[in-house]
């Protein structure tokens, strides 16, 4: 397993901690909940990936198309541009996990 994929999934759970708290201050308590619990499950599986765990991958690109989805779901509802970037981050970390994972299968 390439080291960059477990520094990138590190730095992204804790973009997604960082929004979570930042939802929070702006009074939104379900951002917080889901922004730093499910970051906290990422940080665990980049964890998993510095261990070379397959799991680690699987989970971390499971957790991340579940934010994208989430991302791009509640865009569409409220429009907001904030959440069009973490949309756009979240699916560029998926495909960047799946190039990874196709990767993997192949070595």
């Amino acid at each position: 397993m390439n080291k960059h994929v477990c520094f990138a999934t590190l730095i992204y759970s804790l973009i997604l901690m960082g929004s979570g708290l930042l939802g929070c201050q702006k009074g939104s308590m379900v951002s917080l909940y889901a922004g730093t619990g499910l970051g906290f499950f990422l940080f665990l599986s980049s964890i998993a990936l510095f261990y070379k765990k397959k799991i680690g991958l699987y989970s971390a690109t499971l957790l991340t198309s579940t934010f994208t989805t989430v991302f791009l779901i509640r865009y569409l509802k409220t429009e907001k541009p904030f959440l069009a970037i973490l949309a756009a981050l979240s699916g560029g970390m998926l495909c960047y996990l799946l190039l990874q994972i196709s990767k993997w299968k192949k070595g």
